[in-house]
């Protein structure tokens, strides 16, 4: 049997300190892999740590309403620390407004996660305004844009910028390299 690997069983700590602002990465795997998580358990952690700002987009406003349930400890503990205001959750939606309004705070960010990205593609056929979130976030050059979706294909066909680089992509492979690395550790191991 194949043990599942998450989100944050790759990307750790280490990577997320080594991303570069301006750049793209995708984060592409299936449902329940771990992306949320990470971002509430990798990455928030680390960006406070760090006096790091970090938006975080929602294509859906239950979605959004999930991770305030999940985050509402955290907002407190960021406050307890005096450091209210270090994290935003937003939809798609309201980002399109502050663009569209050209809101100052658009530059204060040093992460930005794009959860559910395929939103760019799917929502283009019936939301006009998608194309302003998509040339704010390929312009932007001061934050780190990360983009997480279980459905990347179409991703592919927009003309971004940047080129992509992946941070989790789950394939087969990555599950039999993952199995490989952890078996020779093992057998180091037990040498």
């Amino acid at each position: 049997m194949q043990k599942k690997i998450y989100v944050s069983d790759v990307i750790t700590e280490d990577i997320v300190e080594n991303l570069y602002a301006g750049n793209n990465y995708l984060i592409a795997s299936e449902m329940s892999s771990g992306k949320n998580y990470w971002m509430r358990n990798v990455l928030l952690p680390y960006a406070l740590e760090n006096n790091k700002r970090t938006l975080c987009l929602s294509h859906r406003r239950n979605t959004l309403d999930q991770q305030l349930n999940y985050l509402e400890e955290y907002k407190w503990e960021c406050v307890r620390q005096f450091k209210g205001g270090m994290f935003d959750l937003k939809t798609y939606q309201t980002f399109q407004n502050m663009v569209k309004r050209n809101d100052p705070e658009l530059s204060r960010y040093d992460y930005i996660v794009c959860d559910e990205a395929h939103y760019f593609v799917s929502d283009s056929s019936f939301n006009t305004k998608t194309e302003l979130v998509f040339d704010f976030l390929n312009d932007n050059e001061n934050g780190v844009k990360i983009f997480m979706t279980g459905t990347s294909n179409g991703l592919y066909y927009l003309p971004w910028k940047m080129n992509w680089k992946f941070l989790k992509k789950l394939t087969t492979i990555t599950i039999r390299l993952k199995r490989y690395i952890d078996m020779n550790k093992m057998k180091q191991f037990q040498q």
